[in-house]
């Protein structure tokens, strides 16, 4: 009974956090957004804000899926040694949706070519939002079967581009059961 209690107190403590990171995060984007209009003529781009927001998003789903992890449910940011997805349009830095998260997941079941880690894109923190370490990871996984996927295409080195070869190598892989233990298919929208 204790055993139970104690698993009770810690969810209530992590709900009580992650409202309050959420509630942080929230403040934080007004705040940058305020900020913006006010300061035009600033030295902080658009383009910085909005990867410090992506930074806090990814943050927040983070917090979400050990939340969940903690009430027993099924969380979309960990790798449960399969990965039920076929990847069926082209990734790239920037992109975002279901599909950049099964990749994360489908990285990081090899310790080859794991997101990070630690830390966001991290295996049970994964995100929606290909950045530069999915990239990298992606660059990882292209060089492991280079004779499959660079050298066909008259390369030494990993683009970090997820297109037709890597999607192509990665979904023979998830088939076999290499990285993952099954299929099932995407109807992405071509941005993830």
């Amino acid at each position: 009974m204790k055993k139970f209690m104690k698993i009770d107190t810690i969810e209530k403590t992590f709900s009580k956090t992650l409202f309050g990171v959420t509630g942080l995060a929230v403040a934080l984007m007004m705040a940058f957004g305020g900020a913006v209009a006010a300061n035009a003529d600033d030295s902080t781009t658009t383009a910085d804000l909005q990867a410090q927001i992506a930074s806090l998003l990814q943050t927040i789903q983070s917090l979400q899926s050990q939340l969940a992890a903690l009430q027993g449910g099924k969380t979309t940011g960990s790798v449960s040694g399969s990965v039920n997805y076929t990847f069926t349009t082209d990734l790239h830095t920037g992109s975002t949706g279901i599909g950049v998260l099964k990749l994360q997941q489908a990285l990081n079941a090899d310790p080859d070519t794991r997101v990070a880690a630690t830390g966001a894109g991290s295996p049970g923190m994964e995100s929606q939002y290909y950045g530069s370490l999915t990239a990298n990871a992606v660059s990882r996984f292209q060089e492991k079967y280079a004779s499959e996927i660079l050298f066909p295409l008259g390369l030494t080195k990993g683009t970090g581009y997820f297109g037709a070869s890597t999607r192509a190598k990665m979904n023979a892989l998830l088939a076999a059961g290499a990285t993952g233990t099954s299929t099932g298919t995407s109807t992405g929208n071509g941005t993830g």
